[in-house]
Formats: C-alpha cells, sequence, structure tokens
C-alpha cells in the first residue's frame, strides 16, 4: 500500500462516520447538553471533526439562547481551536511525509496542472479558499487541513489562527441563524 497512513486515516473518518454519525446518540442528546459551559467547549471541539461536525452543528443550534450567546459562542469556539490545533499537529507530524509523497504522485500533478493553467498566479490563494470554505463549514475539516497543509504558504501559528477564525465564523453563523428563522 502506497498510503497507509492516509488509508487507515480514511476508514477511521469511516468508521467514526458510521459510529457517531447518529445524532441521536445520547453522548449528543443528553450528556453534552446538561455539561454547561464545558458542553459549550465540548459542542465546539466536535464540530470541527467531520463524524461529529453534524451532530455538534445540531447542539451548538439548540443550545443558542439570548441570554447565552456571546459565552455559548466563545466556548464552542474556544472547544474548536483545541481540535484544530490537535488535528494539525496530528497532520504535520504524523502525514507529512506521505502528503508530501501525494503531491509528486501523477494525478495530484495532473490536477495542479489544471489549476495553474486556469488559475494561474491565483492556485495558492484558490487552495486557500477552498480550505477555508471546507473549514468554516460543517464539512470535513480535515480535507481543508490537509490542502492548506499541502500548501506551505503559512506558518503553524498564523494556520492555527486562521483556522480558529474561520471555525468560529461557522459556529456564529450556526448559533446565530436560530434567531434568524
Amino acid at each position: 500500500m502506497k498510503y497507509p497512513k492516509l488509508a487507515i486515516f480514511t476508514a477511521a473518518l469511516i468508521l467514526g462516520l458510521i459510529i457517531f454519525g447518529n445524532s441521536k446518540s445520547i453522548i449528543f442528546t443528553k450528556i453534552i447538553p446538561n455539561l454547561g459551559v464545558f458542553g459549550y467547549f465540548l459542542s465546539g471541539f466536535f464540530y470541527v471533526y467531520s463524524f461529529t461536525s453534524g451532530s455538534a452543528a445540531a447542539i451548538l443550534f439548540n443550545l443558542s439562547l439570548p441570554e447565552n450567546f456571546y459565552e455559548l459562542w466563545a466556548f464552542s469556539s474556544l472547544g474548536a481551536a483545541m481540535a484544530d490545533l490537535i488535528l494539525l499537529l496530528f497532520v504535520q507530524s504524523f502525514f507529512e511525509n506521505e502528503i508530501i509523497m501525494l503531491s509528486k504522485s501523477k494525478s495530484i500533478k495532473k490536477l495542479d496542472a489544471f489549476f495553474k493553467k486556469f488559475f494561474k498566479s491565483f492556485k495558492r490563494l484558490f487552495y486557500l479558499i477552498i480550505s477555508s470554505i471546507l473549514i468554516a463549514s460543517p464539512l470535513p475539516t480535515e480535507i481543508g487541513v490537509f490542502i492548506v497543509s499541502s500548501t506551505r504558504a503559512l506558518s503553524l501559528k498564523f494556520l492555527l489562527l486562521i483556522i480558529t477564525l474561520l471555525h468560529a465564523l461557522g459556529i456564529l453563523f450556526i448559533i446565530s441563524s436560530k434567531f434568524l428563522l
């Protein structure tokens, strides 16, 4: 197998989706909502990972009340920041050699040539925009982090700051949308 770490990671994501994809899980319906500020933190933490992001988004939406709006936003964003740090360090240390190997593969080189042809000098910006959309939304953050990590355009601290701000904006959108409906 050419990319064993990425294959195991992908299998773990699929398994996690099967296990945690059920939003009726007792963890998400009974336990987290009753933990107060720590529950806000955990909701933000779980918002980052693709197999728990849907359930976490639903919890954030349900927990959003006018009297706890800023507290919910602050602590869930802090939880997302912690999860982002763990994910970023994990991806950059554990998968670094496979990301480099993958970036040199034929299919990625063809995809890269396609983007160079159509986006020329905006290729890096295009990758950052696509990864930002993936990171800010409850879509798979892991893919966005892989994309942005592979560009090597940003330092770890700045990258963490950007990812955290994007998640904070995504969380803000979710918890404020309750008041718009």
